[in-house]
């Protein structure tokens, strides 16, 4: 997401964001970094921000859903701890959702 040669904004990729959700359906979208990767554009806290205040409107089980719910069901992952949940980011996405972010590394709720 994003526009090459400019840095991330909301207002760049909440249309994106909102319409992937919205045709895909909340329990087949998550939220992922490609940090450091992203750095490129933004700070991972600008990233991270932008895309809680996207979906900020959005019911709170939405949001636990995008931001760590969905991943755990996905990836299969029977322990709610973070390591857990790190490792299996590494397996790539079940070919059956559309996998637009999702963030292992940290408490979405932070």
């Amino acid at each position: 997401l994003g526009i090459p040669g400019r840095a991330w904004q909301i207002e760049d990729n909440a249309p994106i964001v909102d319409a992937v959700i919205d045709d895909f359906g909340v329990e087949r979208c998550m939220f992922a970094s490609n940090y450091p990767v992203d750095g490129l554009v933004a700070t991972y806290d600008t990233i991270m921000g932008g895309f809680k205040a996207i979906v900020a409107a959005r019911p709170e089980a939405a949001r636990r859903a995008l931001f760590h719910d969905n991943a755990a069901r996905i990836y299969q992952i029977a322990c709610p701890g973070l390591r857990a949940m790190r490792t299996a980011a590494h397996r790539g996405p079940h070919p059956r959702y559309f996998v637009i972010l999702i963030d292992l590394s940290r408490n979405w709720l932070v």
